[in-house]
């Protein structure tokens, strides 16, 4: 399996878990913004707005053999309107052939399979269910960008900032289609 196919497959999985677009069954999980408390903090600004995982946090670190994959992942859930109705999501998965250590990792398009032969991917990903945004993407105003800085990297704890401008993706709803940036981004959590 290719490291790419299996980055994918954590995002994927990521998404699925952690999307929820909330329920009108006023009695249930969703009534709460969160039902346990998050693992950690992640914050940032979006689009000039504070955001602040409040939901949940997650952070993951799979470092298998020098040959790889080593894939590390931190997202934060936020709910928007004090309930779990309505939920952002910022995702952050680095992957690469050699073990992920403390540095700053690029999440642009041009910063994939570079250096040459070391495997790595970098996604920044935002979350508005149902619509998405990718730091990976292009569009007519050109590439998005960005980096996460790790200083923290242990078997227990991930800490860092991020700065990131996503691109929407095509299948965005009408009027979600600029671009949304994150910027002051903080995290520090518990890795499961």
């Amino acid at each position: 399996m290719s490291l790419r196919l299996a980055i994918s497959g954590v995002v994927l999985t990521s998404l699925l878990l952690t999307s929820c677009g909330g329920s009108s069954d006023a009695t249930g999980p969703s009534a709460q913004c969160a039902v346990t408390p998050p693992r950690g903090t992640m914050t940032a600004q979006v689009n000039g707005a504070a955001f602040t995982a409040n939901f949940s946090t997650t952070a993951t670190i799979t470092n298998s053999t020098s040959l790889g994959p080593n894939i590390v992942q931190v997202s934060g859930v936020g709910c928007v309107d004090g309930t779990a109705t309505r939920t952002q999501q910022i995702l952050i998965t680095i992957g690469r052939l050699t073990p992920i250590t403390a540095g700053t990792y690029r999440l642009d398009a041009a910063a994939q399979q570079q250096p040459a032969g070391s495997g790595y991917s970098g996604i920044g990903q935002f979350v508005s269910a149902p619509n998405l945004w990718y730091a990976n993407l292009s569009d007519a105003a050109g590439a998005g960008s960005g980096s996460v800085t790790f200083t923290t990297v242990t078997a227990t704890r991930l800490v860092g900032t991020f700065s990131i401008v996503f691109v929407a993706a095509s299948s965005n709803a009408a009027g979600n289609t600029g671009r949304v940036t994150a910027t002051s981004g903080a995290f520090d959590i518990s890795t499961q």
